[in-house]
């Protein structure tokens, strides 16, 4: 597991450069994968999960919704308080200390917080885990 970040414009992802070789701002993006047919399967809850094939390995792709009253005022905003700050960047490193540490939890493969003024939208990939459901 070798963490990295990745700037564009507003937008930074943190991937793991041992898996990912090549990062783009459409890598979390569910429309990419669609565009590439590589979506094969979804999982419905609060947002939507896509389980993509990637060229890194077979993945799920979420990007972050909100639920209960907050969800209300803002469906897939947060108040930006940095990027290490983001939901998106704390679950990206806690996946990858458990991980590394040999708990059964998803490699993370990526994360990513894209600032709008004082909001923010994030996704996280990781791998799927064999042979269980959502």
């Amino acid at each position: 597991m070798k963490p990295e970040i990745y700037t564009h414009h507003h937008a930074r992802i943190v991937y793991d450069a041992d898996r990912i070789t090549e990062v783009h701002d459409a890598l979390l993006c569910p429309q990419y994968w669609q565009q590439q047919q590589a979506v094969f399967g979804q999982a419905r809850g609060r947002g939507n999960t896509v389980f993509v094939a990637t060229p890194f390995g077979r993945a799920a792709l979420r990007e972050y919704r909100r639920g209960g009253w907050p969800a209300r005022v803002s469906r897939d905003r947060y108040l930006f308080l940095g990027f290490q700050r983001s939901r998106p960047f704390r679950e990206f490193h806690l996946l990858a200390r458990l991980f590394v540490d040999g708990l059964p939890v998803p490699a993370p493969l990526a994360a990513r917080c894209e600032r709008h003024g004082m909001y923010y939208r994030g996704a996280l990939m990781t791998r799927l885990l064999p042979d269980t459901t959502t």
